[in-house]
């Protein structure tokens, strides 16, 4: 049914904690998910080898380093065997409620209805942050005047 997605940051200290939790709460997702893990930063192959999870070391990366989402979405539809994708960052701890919002929405609205919804709230989302960050910026006069 999903097919979920992930560049965990290197698996250091605390860090390392938070990732390791939050993706194996995805492993005790049901129904099961396919998970794949993408990036080689340190730690990432043994977590996909230690839960069994599919792994991809390499991803295109800008100037900066910084890993393409693009890529990752390209990659993940390339060799995920399902019609859902879904990238999740890979602090985020999902519960049982998370497949049972997925199921009610395709049953509502159907698998295909999902990816406008999703493409929406994605668009929502990074207005939100593009906002969040108009507004401190237009703070900083007043905080530096």
């Amino acid at each position: 049914m999903l097919t979920i997605f992930a560049s965990p940051k290197a698996f250091r200290g605390h860090t390392a904690v938070i990732q390791r939790n939050a993706i194996r709460s995805w492993t005790l997702l049901r129904p099961t998910c396919e998970i794949i893990l993408m990036g080689n930063d340190e730690g990432t192959a043994e977590i996909a080898a230690e839960l069994d999870l599919r792994y991809v070391p390499d991803i295109a990366r800008n100037t900066f380093g910084t890993p393409l989402v693009s890529d990752m979405f390209k990659q993940a539809q390339q060799l995920g065997s399902n019609n859902l994708f879904c990238y999740v960052n890979s602090d985020i701890i999902l519960m049982r409620d998370f497949m049972q919002a997925i199921q009610r929405a395709e049953a509502r609205i159907g698998l295909y209805g999902l990816s406008p919804v999703a493409a929406i709230l994605i668009t929502i989302t990074a207005l939100g942050s593009v906002g969040a960050w108009l507004a401190s910026v237009a703070r900083i006069p007043f905080v530096a005047g």
